[in-house]
């Protein structure tokens, strides 16, 4: 009967049950629900009871057992063969998925006989999520990194603030365009005091200050020299040709560059209608070199605005603020050595120049609706937010710039 029930079960997992009842009825001689509730329990895994021991043998004589003929404790050996099925098989169906995986069954052996462990209680910290790193947004030349001033009339207050002078000390010096009034704030941009040059109705256009504390104004085409801890006038700079200054800057020895302008009757037609002059004055205040139209003899014609600046080196660079939209360089004598930038909003390209400045890596900065930076030989180097009327660098080579209403201070994003 082993053979034979483990026919059942293998087709029973076949999938053939129908073929797993027959052969079942046809070796128990049972009844088609009998045969079925034993199929079913042979393939859920279940023992099952077999109330009839008949069977067909192999020939087609049919042999009913009625009953069990027990003499001492033996048996007769086919009953002990119905035994081992009845029992072995259910067993075999139950265990043989568990010999399939070994440590499976070992692991629930032990468990199954193990002391009872103590309770544990784990926390779980859930892990944090990893969050990819932004990648970095690339920084522009140089980020503003303080700013003061405001619209108005009070202390520390502009209507119209369009120069901008640091001495030695870290001082700032702001003027205003009209009415003559200089403010003076601290290197903190905290109010210190102010103090007015000519009258309500002069145009200051430029202005410079050196290590010692005086500062040069221009105004209405006058250099004036005034103390600029008290706005104490000391006098304004002669030069012989007369009072047509437009832009100031420092030169490293304590000297002084201004650009010298002349129309005839406000029309500019030619070379002859205006002249655009770079005079040289030392630091007493005495005029030593003169080029005669400098942007002038160089293009045909003269520029109406023209901003000075100096390098450590004595290089000297001029923007051209009306027609050319150009910086032209020259060495410290004053021979012309190179042009950079054109008309346009291209990198490297200028609208309306407004300001120019040199830092202590004789980098050069533009000003227009942005700040353009440019090594000295006029190679384009990258450019930052940011719009002035006026620039310089104090010592720590930090840039100040002016307009209107706010002075910016910049930290240079670069060595």
């Amino acid at each position: 009967f082993a053979s034979t029930l483990g026919e059942i079960a293998r087709l029973v997992h076949a999938g053939k049950k129908i073929d797993a009842v027959k052969l079942y009825r046809q070796t128990f001689d049972a009844g088609l629900q009998e045969a079925k509730d034993a199929v079913d329990r042979i393939e859920r895994g279940e023992s099952i009871e077999i109330t009839r021991t008949m069977v067909k043998p192999v020939t087609s004589t049919r042999v009913r057992a009625t009953s069990v003929e027990r003499r001492g404790t033996g048996c007769a050996w086919w009953l002990w063969l119905l035994v081992i099925g009845i029992i072995g098989i259910p067993l075999v169906l139950t265990i043989l998925p568990l010999a399939l995986n070994f440590s499976a069954l070992k692991e629930d052996l032990q468990s199954a006989f193990a002391p009872p462990s103590p309770t544990v209680t784990r926390t779980l910290t859930p892990t944090p999520t990893r969050v990819p790193s932004p990648t970095p947004t690339p920084l522009g030349f140089a980020s503003a990194v303080l700013t003061f001033g405001g619209k108005g009339t009070g202390a520390g207050l502009f209507e119209d603030a369009r120069s901008i002078a640091l001495d030695g000390a870290g001082n700032i010096y702001v003027a205003e365009y009209s009415g003559g009034r200089v403010q003076v704030f601290d290197a903190t941009g905290k109010f210190v005091t102010q103090w007015f040059v000519g009258d309500s109705k002069t145009r200051i256009s430029s202005m410079a200050a050196n290590r010692q504390g005086t500062v040069y104004v221009v105004a209405d085409g006058k250099i004036l020299r005034v103390e600029g801890a008290t706005g104490k006038s000391l006098g304004k700079l002669e030069y012989a040709d007369g009072d047509r200054f437009d832009a100031v800057t420092l030169t490293p020895e304590g000297g002084l560059l201004a650009t010298w302008y002349e129309a005839r009757y406000g029309i500019i037609t030619s070379i002859q209608g205006h002249r655009d002059d770079l005079v040289r004055f030392d630091a007493e205040g005495k005029a030593t070199q003169v080029l005669r139209g400098v942007i002038s003899s160089l293009t045909g014609y003269a520029e109406l605005y023209n901003y000075p600046a100096v390098d450590g080196r004595g290089n000297i660079f001029i923007a051209g603020g009306s027609f050319d939209s150009a910086v032209f360089k020259f060495t410290r004598e004053g021979k012309f050595v190179d042009r950079f930038g054109s008309r346009g909003d291209a990198p490297g390209q200028f609208g309306r120049i407004q300001a120019i400045a040199v830092d202590n890596q004789s980098r050069v900065y533009v000003a227009d609706t942005r700040i353009q930076v440019f090594d000295a030989t006029g190679r384009y180097l990258g450019m930052f937010q940011g719009s002035a009327w006026a620039m310089v660098f104090n010592d720590r080579n930090e840039l100040f710039t002016v307009r209107g209403t706010q002075v910016t201070k910049f930290r240079l994003n670069q060595p």
